[in-house]
């Protein structure tokens, strides 16, 4: 027999009850503002170490943003009675772990490794982007209207990064190849 965790227990009409869903979200929201002050960190070492203006540049507002997202994260938490804590997914310590093994692989040559930067803030992104996007369906299940919101913005805050990310990617990437066709002679 399959067990189901409480979170996840259907009642008999199909609907996820509501109590649970809000523990599920609140535990969900605390994880997320454990893992936004991780990467504020990531963030800006990032910002630091990219020899690229614009991609700093980029990493930098971001860096502004994630302090907004942790502090709307801290405003949901405290509306609904979350302690703060250093209660964090070990998959997101995880990814940013990778991210970091990444960024610092490449340390050599300055293009590829300003790549290996946009990646890893691209892959910390997208990771925050799904999260967001699943706290902010919850919520709105739950008529958690002011956490919804303040999900959606957060959201199209990340979004608006990785759009900016894969823009600068192709720019980087279209520009370095110029400067090997003409080393190369090409």
């Amino acid at each position: 027999m399959t067990t189901v965790t409480p979170a996840l227990r259907l009642t008999g009409d199909g609907a996820i009850r509501q109590e649970p869903l809000r523990r599920l979200l609140l535990r969900q929201v605390a994880e997320m503002h454990a893992a936004e002050k991780d990467a504020l960190q990531v963030l800006a070492e990032l910002a630091a170490a990219a020899r690229s203006p614009r991609l700093g540049l980029l990493l930098r507002l971001h860096v502004a943003e994630t302090r907004e997202h942790i502090t709307r994260l801290r405003h949901i938490m405290d509306r609904h009675g979350v302690p703060a804590g250093t209660l964090g997914s070990r998959g997101k310590r995880g990814l940013l772990e990778d991210c970091i093994e990444l960024a610092c692989s490449e340390a050599d040559d300055p293009t590829v490794r300003d790549t290996a930067l946009a990646a890893v803030a691209l892959h910390l992104e997208h990771d925050e982007i799904a999260s967001y996007q699943v706290l902010r369906m919850w919520a709105s299940q739950l008529g958690m209207h002011d956490a919804s919101d303040a999900m959606g913005m957060t959201m199209g805050e990340e979004q608006r990064l990785e759009s900016r990310l894969i823009q600068w990617s192709a720019a980087h990437h279209r520009a370095s190849q110029g400067r090997t066709a003409f080393r190369t002679g090409e």
